[in-house]
């Protein structure tokens, strides 16, 4: 009898011991208003010790446990978060401890998918006295808190405002760099995009249109923009090496899922052929008209003295 009841109390120690892992290890990757209740694994440093917890709710609790703290000249601290935001804080009193509480805006325009974000997100928090004795720590993330920054990101990011004015998403276009197109060499496209309107954008994506393979059908994805907001998205593209001609046409269309993006813009783009004389050798006379037209390219500002410099030299090496 004595062994059975032994085994029944190791039964219910073990059920007990699996209930409070289910309870305490709630996955990192969803967003509820659940708090969480115990200390963060990240480590926060100071002389005489501290703690810090980043909530499901959005609020970081900061704690320092050094005695002189405790009772003495009242501190008012700020903390700086990796992706730039400075949050205000106000002083609470909890038992024998100071904390303070920080409501933190995760609104961003940061694209959460890239490795570097992620990155930047594990980065350490510093937290500084604003007043009082000077005071300063850091508080470095650990994966489950990276995982937690980047829910709370997405969801804020992703709420979606819906005001009397509708979204208007406009955009200048599509920028080269270099700003001419070299046939045979890589150009950097970007596009910057912004919400003019009073309500959410939602599901923007820029496409491009051209006659040239490489700037065909290329999609720029910015997802839902919230009113007032700006963001921008980049390309790496190859120009094939064939391409010929003394410009490209490019056609840039703004789609937003209520119809909201602005009319299709055209744009015609310098391209200079890449190849060691394409057009065979030339005469003095063709070589004085084509250092011209990139003289003139200078003068409007669309090619830098460098790019100049260089395909002038090329021109050189073609003449006859």
């Amino acid at each position: 009898m004595a062994t059975a009841a032994n085994l029944c109390v190791v039964r219910l120690a073990l059920t007990l011991a699996v209930v409070f892992v289910v309870a305490c290890e709630v996955p990192m990757s969803g967003v509820s208003q659940s708090r969480r209740m115990w200390p963060s694994s990240g480590g926060c440093s100071t002389t005489g010790g501290c703690s810090a917890i980043l909530d499901r709710d959005g609020t970081f609790v900061f704690r320092p446990v050094s005695p002189p703290l405790d009772g003495g000249p009242p501190l008012v601290l700020e903390v700086k978060t990796p992706w730039g935001t400075t949050l205000a804080t106000h002083r609470s009193r909890e038992g024998a401890y100071s904390s303070w509480t920080f409501a933190i805006d995760f609104t961003t325009d940061l694209d959460l998918a890239t490795p570097q974000t992620r990155a930047l997100m594990a980065q350490p928090w510093t937290i500084r006295s604003i007043s009082g004795p000077e005071f300063k720590a850091r508080w470095i993330p650990n994966p489950q808190d990276v995982t937690l920054t980047l829910a709370l990101m997405a969801s804020a990011t992703e709420r979606i405002v819906t005001g009397p004015i509708p979204a208007r998403v406009v955009t200048t276009g599509i920028v080269f760099e270099p700003n001419v197109l070299v046939a045979g060499r890589s150009v950097n496209a970007r596009v910057d995009i912004e919400n003019t309107g009073g309500s959410s954008a939602r599901d923007v994506v820029v496409t491009t249109r051209s006659s040239v393979g490489a700037l065909h059908n290329q999609r720029f994805a910015f997802g839902n923009v919230r009113p007032g907001k700006r963001k921008s998205q980049s390309l790496r593209m190859l120009i094939p090496s064939g391409v010929t001609g003394d410009s490209v046409t490019v056609v840039v269309v703004v789609d937003e899922a209520e119809g909201h993006g602005q009319p299709e813009i055209t744009q015609t783009v310098k391209l200079v052929s890449g190849r060691s004389c394409p057009e065979g050798r030339f005469s003095r006379e063709r070589y004085d008209a084509k250092r011209a037209k990139l003289l003139k390219a200078v003068a409007d500002g669309s090619m830098t003295q460098a790019e100049f410099d260089s395909y002038d030299a090329e021109l050189v090496r073609c003449l006859d």
